[in-house]
């Protein structure tokens, strides 16, 4: 059997990721579709929140600090994915 590993100037030591680790917008629209999937959020308030970003990191960091979802319901959503 043979076992094939990524070649070391691909990996993060060499300032480089893996292309197994996509973008962080590609992660935060993964979230969205599974708050919207379970119906923590709909797509209504997503919009909204892409409206007002304001230099804040991201959508999910204004959903939450608008009360709309917590970090409780964001983790809790993720790990029932698993």
């Amino acid at each position: 059997m043979f076992l094939a590993f990524p070649r070391l100037e691909n990996h993060a030591v060499c300032g480089k990721l893996p292309a197994k680790f996509p973008p962080v917008q590609q992660n935060e629209d993964y979230v969205l579709r599974v708050l919207i999937d379970v119906g923590l959020v709909s797509h209504q308030q997503i919009d909204s929140a892409r409206s007002r970003l304001n230099g804040q990191p991201g959508v999910i960091d204004v959903l939450i600090n608008d009360g709309i979802v917590s970090d409780a319901d964001v983790s809790r959503t993720l790990a029932g994915q698993a």
